[in-house]
């Protein structure tokens, strides 16, 4: 599967500066950098943000999912309802 995000896995940092902080790949490269708001608090922020640090091993996890129950999956079953989850979310994160 082709994805164009930058590969993971990312962590999460905090700049040091007055409310910013900054996802980075493991070799230090800048994903993404954003300042906290006052809309939610501090701790909701920072969770927030280790989410979406997770995100690339999270969608690796899923695609696994998919390759190997996938298959095994049958219509109307529960396992084919998870499947059904996990494929809308993949399409969500590559689309």
């Amino acid at each position: 599967m082709n994805t164009n995000h930058t590969p993971g896995p990312w962590v999460f940092h905090e700049q040091g500066d007055a409310n910013q902080f900054c996802l980075l790949t493991s070799d230090k490269n800048w994903v993404i950098s954003f300042g906290q708001n006052g809309e939610l608090s501090t701790e909701k922020q920072i969770a927030n943000a280790k989410l979406i640090a997770a995100a690339p091993e999270l969608l690796n996890a899923l695609i696994d999912v998919l390759n190997v129950y996938g298959p095994r999956a049958n219509n109307g079953t529960i396992g084919h309802v998870v499947i059904t989850k996990a494929e809308r979310a993949i399409k969500k994160a590559t689309e």
